[in-house]
């Protein structure tokens, strides 16, 4: 009965360090789905499909702007006196001051509110949009695009840390989705646009998507700053 009592003893002992690490694998694993289940709980359900579909319409839209001047230009070219030269210039300057800022929004998305991140770029890529519509000279809209691909340049970094926090658990069907939705500004832009290089209506239409950027941008403004 002794030697019996010892194998057992011995038998719990080899045993014992392979229960400790299941119970605490098993720990772990609880101790992930309940973080999980904390990060899905950011914000009320109203907050998360507020961001969603603002951030969605704005990638749409910012898209849209940028399409729409692959139509435009061929009308704006002879307007203002320049050809293909110039208009590499502007767009290498259209580059730069996006890159840039795109590095300084994605610096800055830890510290400040990302709504009012996003809102701040969505409204000056509107102010930059309506007053292309308004210059007469190849400096002008360097200025004018360049001002609106300072406000551009905030979508892909904010928009997308915004809903990467907002949804973590399904992050790649969200940003998967936002990305389709700006898709879907850029097939837009082309034909609709395409109405005023016939109707030489550039300001008007520069005007509309001015106004939209405004739009979305202000409603930015009232979500939360848990964003």
């Amino acid at each position: 009965m002794r030697e019996y009592t010892v194998l057992r003893l011995e038998g719990q002992r080899v045993g014992h360090p392979a229960m400790v690490e299941s119970q605490e694998s098993m720990q772990e694993s609880a101790a992930e789905a309940n973080a999980s289940a904390t990060e899905e709980e950011v914000g009320s359900a109203v907050e998360r499909n507020i961001i969603l579909w603002l951030t969605n319409v704005s990638h749409g839209v910012n898209h849209f702007q940028n399409q729409m001047m692959v139509v435009l230009y061929p009308v704006i070219m002879p307007e203002l006196g320049f050809g293909y030269a110039e208009l590499g210039v502007l767009l290498a300057v259209q580059s730069m001051l996006g890159g840039a800022t795109q590095g300084f929004y994605g610096f800055a998305t830890p510290f400040l509110p990302r709504t009012w991140l996003l809102g701040i770029g969505n409204l000056v890529l509107g102010f930059g949009t309506l007053a292309t519509g308004f210059v007469n000279s190849f400096g002008g809209i360097i200025s004018t695009r360049g001002v609106a691909s300072v406000g551009a340049s905030a979508q892909h970094p904010v928009g997308y840390s915004l809903l990467a926090g907002y949804f973590p658990s399904a992050r790649g069907k969200i940003i998967g989705l936002n990305s389709s939705i700006s898709n879907v500004g850029s097939l837009l832009a082309p034909p609709n646009r395409g109405c005023d290089v016939g109707d030489h209506e550039l300001a008007a239409g520069l005007y509309d998507c001015r106004r939209s950027e405004h739009r979305h941008g202000t409603r930015l403004f009232s979500v939360p700053k848990a964003g």
